[in-house]
């Protein structure tokens, strides 16, 4: 009884060392990070348009930006791609104006749909200007020394500015026949008629819909892993938990002669 409840216990431990070791990033090296929630990889210079020479400060349009990410080749891989945008409600675009991140216009967006939304609050922890219920939540001082961008994790060169998706943008139909204008929050916001895109603003942590003309950061992704086996580190939890188990039932055994 006593090695049965070992070899339980063994288990146990093991399944949660390796859950322990996979946090959501992981970083693969050569300027890699996966993120296993998303099941995406990401370059590790969220400027390498700039820092590659491909533009002189990685600020493009939108069909520029789209274009950059298209033809890229890094770490031996040419499926490069923008960030996507999904409706937040997982059915359509809501381009509503809220701070608790529950349409597609918002600050505090965390849902998985945003890949930016849930890199910048989720994997990065980092705060949006308003706090869910509409409040100034004081992330933002003064630009560029004190801005809601407090943690970048694993990742370099994220820039205080905004980001492009790869995602178009498709106003609804009440939306016709408007023309931009800039809401009270200083976002802003595209006609109808203007070809217009996703983007995520790292300065405050919002996302919103821009005309494509805007000059805007580029960051490449990619879907899946780099990797196709386990970290060393889960390598060695899991064998070290398989270890105890052996060990256990060996003491079961000669308890029995």
């Amino acid at each position: 009884m006593i090695a049965r409840k070992m070899s339980m216990t063994a288990l146990v431990l093991a399944a949660g060392m390796s859950g322990a070791a996979q946090a959501a990033l992981h970083d693969r090296g050569g300027g890699l990070i996966y993120d296993d929630v998303l099941n995406v990889t990401w370059l590790q210079d969220a400027n390498y348009a700039e820092t590659s020479g491909y533009d002189a400060d990685g600020r493009m349009t939108w069909t520029q930006a789209m274009t950059w990410a298209n033809q890229l080749v890094y770490g031996g891989f040419d499926d490069w791609r923008l960030p996507t945008v999904k409706p937040v409600n997982g059915v359509d675009f809501n381009s509503d104006y809220t701070f608790d991140g529950t349409t597609d216009t918002s600050y505090n967006i965390t849902s998985p749909n945003s890949e930016m939304g849930y890199m910048f609050h989720v994997n990065l922890g980092n705060s949006s200007y308003y706090t869910p219920t509409g409040a100034i939540s004081g992330c933002y001082i003064s630009y560029p020394a004190d801005t809601c961008l407090d943690n970048t994790g694993q990742f370099v060169n994220i820039e205080l500015y905004g980001y492009w998706s790869g995602t178009e943008y498709a106003p609804p139909p009440a939306d016709l026949g408007g023309s931009g204008v800039i809401i009270s929050s200083g976002d802003p916001q595209p006609s109808s008629e203007i070809p217009s895109a996703w983007m995520f603003y790292m300065t405050t942590g919002n996302q919103y819909s821009l005309n494509k003309d805007f000059e805007l950061q580029a960051w490449a992704v990619r879907d899946g892993d780099v990797a196709a086996i386990p970290e060393a580190d889960t390598w060695m939890m899991m064998l070290a938990g398989l270890g105890l188990i052996g060990v256990a039932t060996r003491r079961r055994k000669l308890a029995k002669v």
